[in-house]
């Protein structure tokens, strides 16, 4: 019980790291605005290539910033690589989403303080 709880918790973490991360780049990408956190969240909610297009990267900033934060998390605190990450790599990226869209005031606040 206590593992999970522990789990859930540094998830969560992880989960603001990865939006933290995204918002910081799409600010020095698109420069600071108010609706930056609802823009990024917009171009990925579909589909996480969105990110692509949004930045106009070649996906650097959604390969970088968002996916591979997601994989380091997960093989550091799962012991996870590669096939057997995916499951748990992909749900991370799934609730980073989800944070980033119901967090975008807070986020937002964040940045432009």
């Amino acid at each position: 019980m206590f593992k999970k709880r522990y789990e859930k918790k540094e998830d969560k973490k992880a989960i603001i790291d990865i939006d933290n991360f995204i918002v910081t780049y799409g600010e020095q990408v698109l420069g600071s605005r108010p609706d930056l956190t609802q823009t990024i969240y917009k171009a990925c909610k579909g589909n996480l290539k969105g990110l692509d297009k949004l930045f106009k990267d070649q996906g650097f900033g959604r390969i970088h910033k968002f996916v591979e934060i997601a994989q380091g998390y997960v093989s550091d605190m799962y012991e996870l690589d590669g096939k057997a990450a995916e499951p748990k790599v992909n749900f991370i990226i799934h609730q980073a989403i989800a944070y980033l869209g119901s967090h975008a005031k807070d986020l937002n606040k964040w940045k432009l303080a």
